[in-house]
């Protein structure tokens, strides 16, 4: 069991939802060390979107990262976790915390997969338009 937890080969195999992929997990156990796991979104692709790395999904980008010298910050995932957010400084669809006092896997890993789901269905809901009345009554002037 402590080989799944500090390997990071066997951590790679395990971490994260299903679907989800893991490319790169440093493990440093050693008092000031480093545990950096890096979790892939199913289908997302790493972009680079308004000069920020982001992910994009089906075309579209659902969350952008940032680093200022007094900050790091996530941008686009706020959403309706307000309450759960009320330890950091947080605006219209950003979030911003300390390097030294990073934000929980695990709240990380909720709001970006609500924010997936929000993404999904605002494209289902485009999908499910129906044309404008004008462009489908349309019709040939000459018949």
């Amino acid at each position: 069991m402590w080989k799944a937890w500090t390997d990071p080969e066997q951590v790679k195999r395990w971490w994260g939802p299903d679907g989800f992929s893991c490319p790169f997990a440093r493990i440093d156990f050693r008092e000031g060390g480093i545990w950096l796991v890096c979790m892939r979104a199913p289908k997302a692709e790493e972009c680079i979107s308004y000069q920020y790395p982001a992910f994009r999904l089906d075309g579209k980008c659902f969350v952008w990262f940032g680093a200022a010298a007094n900050h790091c910050a996530i941008y686009g995932v706020l959403g309706d976790h307000k309450d759960e957010l009320k330890d950091y400084d947080i605006s219209k669809g950003t979030i911003r915390f300390q390097a030294d006092k990073a934000m929980p896997a695990a709240l990380v890993r909720k709001l970006i997969k609500a924010r997936i789901a929000e993404n999904v269905g605002r494209s289902n809901k485009v999908r499910q338009r129906r044309p404008a009345p004008l462009l489908a009554a349309r019709a040939n002037p000459r018949a």
